[in-house]
């Protein structure tokens, strides 16, 4: 019973975090005071120049229509963002730079909340091939908040090896007669939505040798190793750069993430790439890279038989269950967007990126915390040793208080032995009325 009493809080406890703030965490925040930042998502890749002194950067950038701020405006909705990159070298002076103001324009209401609906950017530079450091950022024009990411960028010189392959982007059909790389529109973070469609991995093969053809073999396993799909293929050399639109059938492949190997033979040389890529065969949360996983961490919220039911499905009812969990508990049913099940997986992969150590984020006692109330208000550290310490009688390495004003309650974390590992001190807060 006190189980079940808990998951009822819980719940509506992250009922009441979705109607405090339309996006309540986000992977770059920590404080609620934050809460609304735009989460955006990139992609980086490396492809051979035009000039034969130069490497070209590619840089694409997503943000779905959820995370921005839509106004009412006489034909519909409209948003105003800006995608902005900086480049450094590695002495941190700037050698590129650009800013792109945009908006996003929809008829409906709940298109402003999809996120199925993407904005996009497409960019590249020419430099010289060495270490770079990116920042991207994405500012929403009308809260004015700002999210950014760095990223760490080595360009390489293609024209100094006999055999050379450039980075792997994953493209539409409808893209093959495309010139250059910005009209690829390559798909963000590798994830594939529609296995109904013939995707196909786009790469270039450079080579100053004569010879007719390249040798190609490519696989497809997944990430316990098992090839589902192995095919070899010979592609004709049409000069120093060879383009390639290698056809990848999907069809089958649920949702999971998998590796694409390819193993390249032109004249004697050979040259292997591996390539991670994501299936997203059903309307899920960007934070969702597994199924099962995903089921494993509804533990917070799913009663025991809940979990069981999930867990033991048949691989072809798997999916329907889950569908069927978060159906019942969507706060806005009849629109295509799952306001809670969001929620509840940013906050997981919020955990993930900040709590991870001797085990995932979102199994630690940080991680569970944050899931299940979000953000706190405000937060006093004692990162040092600690031997006099207000809540404890014993010596411990460090503490954490994390305080929630809007619910009249604070959760105590103590190290006691400096490895980083925080343990909830007072679980019996989590059942204290709010």
């Amino acid at each position: 019973m006190r189980r079940q009493f808990l998951r009822d809080i819980l719940l509506a406890l992250l009922m009441l975090g979705l109607n405090l703030t339309p996006v309540f965490s986000q992977p770059e925040i920590f404080f609620r005071q934050d809460a609304g930042v735009p989460v955006f998502y990139y992609d980086i890749s490396n492809f051979a120049a035009d000039s034969s002194s130069l490497s070209r950067m590619y840089i694409s950038m997503q943000v779905s229509n959820d995370v921005l701020q839509f106004l009412k405006i006489d034909n519909g909705f409209e948003a105003e963002y800006e995608f902005s990159v900086v480049i450094l070298n590695k002495e941190g002076d700037q050698v590129e730079g650009k800013s792109f103001r945009r908006k996003a324009l929809v008829q409906k209401y709940e298109e402003t909340n999809s996120n199925q609906i993407y904005q996009y950017q497409h960019l590249q530079f020419d430099l010289n091939p060495g270490k770079y450091q990116v920042i991207l950022a994405l500012t929403d024009r009308d809260t004015k908040k700002t999210s950014r990411r760095k990223e760490k960028v080595e360009l390489r010189d293609f024209r100094k090896k006999d055999l050379a392959v450039s980075d792997v982007l994953f493209v539409e059909r409808k893209n093959l007669n495309a010139l250059s790389l910005p009209e690829l529109s390559p798909q963000i973070k590798e994830s594939i939505s529609d296995t109904t469609k013939q995707m196909f991995a786009y790469f270039e093969l450079y080579s100053p040798k004569t010879f007719d053809a390249y040798q190609l073999t490519y696989s497809i396993l997944n990430f316990r190793k098992k090839h589902l799909l192995d095919q070899s293929v010979r592609i004709s050399k049409t000069g120093w750069r060879t383009k390639v639109f290698l056809p990848i059938d999907i069809h089958g492949l649920s949702m999971a993430r998998y590796h694409l190997l390819l193993n390249v033979k032109g004249g004697e040389k050979r040259q292997k790439i591996d390539r991670i890529f994501q299936v997203r065969n059903f309307r899920v949360p960007m934070a969702i890279t597994n199924l099962d996983d995903a089921i494993d961490q509804l533990q917070y919220i799913a009663n025991r038989k809940e979990l069981k039911r999930l867990r033991d499905a048949p691989k072809d009812k798997k999916r329907q269950y889950f569908e069927a969990f978060w159906k019942a508990k969507d706060p806005t049913p009849g629109t295509p967007t799952n306001e809670l099940m969001d929620e509840y997986y940013r906050r997981v992969d919020f955990a993930n990126r900040h709590f991870s150590g001797f085990r995932e984020g979102w199994r630690t006692d940080m991680g569970m915390v944050y899931i299940l109330f979000g953000p706190p208000n405000d937060v006093e550290r004692q990162p040092f040793n600690v031997v006099a310490n207000p809540y404890y009688e014993t010596e411990i390495y460090a503490y954490q208080i994390w305080y929630y004003y809007d619910i009249n309650r604070r959760f105590i974390f103590a190290d006691h032995h400096g490895f980083g590992d925080y343990r909830l001190e007072n679980p019996m807060a989590i059942y204290e009325p709010y």
